[in-house]
């Protein structure tokens, strides 16, 4: 009868177990696609295809900086931001424009603005709200940039 009673009880456990990872499953929304990224002088223009359920996305930029003048990456910096600021955003037509400017940085703090060379950016859907799971959807692939010298 204990066994029994044990396996019955292991049983449930583990039901229960698959149905509550089933509700936090991450990556619930795909990846973006067709990420296009363009430098105009004074912008970074991103756009990319709109991933179904999405109503925001964040855009990931990593900029690598030469800090001692010899035109070769010394450091990086990571930069994070979200259509959520853009109005008038538009999810199903998904684009945003950064001003260069975003990207200035010290990166040894030694009071001087150091060089931007080039950067990474990739982006993924979001679709916050209560009972929408977790948020750690999946990234598009990077696509590389470099900075007007």
């Amino acid at each position: 009868m204990r066994k029994i009673l044990f396996t019955l009880l292991l049983l449930t456990l583990g039901i229960g177990l698959v149905a509550f990872a089933g509700n936090n499953v991450p990556g619930s929304l795909d990846p973006p696609e067709n990420l296009a990224v363009a430098v105009d002088g004074t912008d970074l223009d991103i756009s990319w295809s709109a991933v179904a359920n999405a109503t925001k996305y964040s855009v990931c930029v990593v900029v690598e900086y030469d800090i001692d003048g010899t035109e070769g990456a010394d450091c990086s910096e990571e930069f994070d931001f979200s259509t959520a600021d853009v109005e008038g955003f538009d999810p199903l037509v998904p684009s945003m424009t950064i001003a260069l400017e975003e990207f200035a940085f010290d990166c040894n703090a030694d009071g001087t603005l150091d060089t931007p060379l080039s950067g990474t950016v990739r982006v993924k859907g979001l679709n916050p709200g209560k009972k929408t799971g977790r948020q750690n959807n999946p990234f598009s692939e990077s696509v590389e940039f470099d900075f007007p010298q």
